[in-house]
């Protein structure tokens, strides 16, 4: 089997050939750079507890869940178990809202990621406002 084209780097200026988007060096450097606007993000966003996810939310969380499907795969004619409490709309903080069961809905870990990806950026998705 050929081997695949080389192209150039996508780094501006740069002129070396590579079979990937950026060649060695400025692929390391992408990775380093997506790194730190993780960690950064991470600071700013605070620890699970701190937006509210503490033991109290796990207890109500698995309560509600419990024998529940996936309401993203049920629509699909799939029936999954949920794994976890999704925020129909975001609280972004609001207590009332995080606490109104009227809000949640039982979801599988892969819709849950899907749906926050979509609505937060994440995969490519521009954040929605």
């Amino acid at each position: 089997m050929p081997a695949a084209p080389r192209k150039q780097c996508r780094k501006p200026g740069c002129n070396r050939l590579s079979t990937s988007a950026y060649c060695e060096e400025h692929a390391r450097k992408k990775e380093v750079e997506v790194k730190k606007q993780q960690r950064d993000y991470d600071k700013l966003r605070g620890t699970r507890t701190e937006r509210g996810y503490n033991n109290r939310w796990l207890k109500a969380s698995k309560l509600f869940r419990a024998g529940k499907v996936c309401v993203m795969c049920e629509a699909k004619g799939i029936a999954k178990l949920s794994e976890c409490t999704d925020h129909i709309i975001p609280h972004k903080g609001d207590d009332g809202l995080f606490w109104d069961e009227s809000n949640w809905q039982p979801l599988c870990i892969s819709c849950n990621t899907s749906k926050a990806s979509s609505e937060e950026g994440g995969f490519g998705n521009m954040r929605k406002i």
